[in-house]
């Protein structure tokens, strides 16, 4: 399959920025109530996701999270914390937005936030019937 032009060049984005940063183990990345002001890519490592303190999910190497707060405008629904030593690309709202509109992109952002609502969804009903 030929490469897309557009998708090896958001790529290379990625690879050649000089906005990354690295978070050792434990690190605070962001909390539950901040702004939503970046969009962040994990390089390498891993992040969990907590709500209230309990650990709803873990983000690995390749994956991104806080589109939520940058797609709605609200404040971050979660605190996110370095499970590992790990190396995140920090995205503005402003690239966040022209990343977006690229369908090869808008797709794979879709479908995680979509997941995520589903298990939220499943989770719910499996609460209420245990009540």
């Amino acid at each position: 399959m030929k490469a897309d032009p557009a998708l090896t060049s958001y790529l290379q984005m990625f690879l050649k920025s000089t906005d990354t940063h690295g978070y050792p183990k434990d690190a605070i990345v962001f909390s539950e109530g901040d702004a939503g002001d970046l969009y962040l890519l994990v390089l390498n490592g891993a992040v969990r996701i907590e709500i209230g303190g309990v650990v709803v999910r873990m983000v690995q190497a390749g994956e991104g999270f806080g589109e939520t707060a940058l797609l709605d405008g609200g404040p971050r629904s979660a605190t996110a914390v370095a499970e590992t030593d790990c190396k995140l690309y920090a995205m503005s709202p402003e690239k966040f937005d022209e990343f977006v509109e690229n369908p090869h992109f808008i797709r794979p952002i879709l479908e995680h936030t979509l997941r995520r609502a589903r298990a939220a969804e499943q989770k719910i009903v499996e609460l209420t019937k245990g009540s």
